[in-house]
């Protein structure tokens, strides 16, 4: 499944995507949130870590695949459009193509040329999808917050607080 990520495999739909992501970045960050309190036996605290380190898996790479469209590369190390050059099935290309079919048509017969990538990173930010990709991602840190709310004011909650913040405020 996790290979439905890899270039030009643009018949993924959004909800394959998630599929994906829940099985890479989300499993991930919601094992390590919650590992220190299921090690110490506090089941009730890990549930709500697990809950918010998988929502900021999610937002994590939501955010990431935003920066396609909308980052610089001395920020990002990564020039726009690479993933879109690549056909990479990101959240703000599958919203997109579902909005623009025309665009899918054209990157489902090909890999555009590095002239035309600019132009395609464009279509899809004024087809809306990145930017509701990021209010997708945000929606998630809050549903994280409201997980991290059902522990006790502590600094390290302060600081996953932090932490769900900067994933969407680094695109922004």
């Amino acid at each position: 499944m996790s290979q439905l990520l890899n270039a030009g495999h643009l018949e993924l739909g959004v909800d394959a995507y998630y599929e994906v992501i829940d099985r890479k970045s989300a499993s991930l960050m919601a094992w390590c949130a919650a590992a220190g309190a299921w090690a110490i036996g506090q089941d009730d605290h890990a549930a709500a870590l697990h809950s918010f380190g998988r929502r900021m898996g999610v937002a994590f790479q939501i955010a990431d695949d935003v920066l396609d469209y909308s980052g610089e590369e001395r920020l990002t190390g990564k020039p726009a459009g690479q993933d879109l050059a690549q056909r990479k099935p990101t959240l703000p290309l599958l919203l997109a193509m579902e909005r623009r079919p025309n665009l899918k048509e054209r990157l489902m017969e090909r890999a555009p040329a590095e002239s035309e990538v600019p132009a395609l990173v464009a279509e899809v930010v004024a087809s809306g999808a990145a930017q509701d990709a990021l209010d997708i991602a945000r929606a998630h840190v809050r549903d994280g917050l409201a997980d991290l709310a059902r522990l006790p004011e502590s600094p390290a909650r302060a600081a996953l607080v932090g932490l769900a913040h900067h994933l969407v405020e680094r695109v922004s």
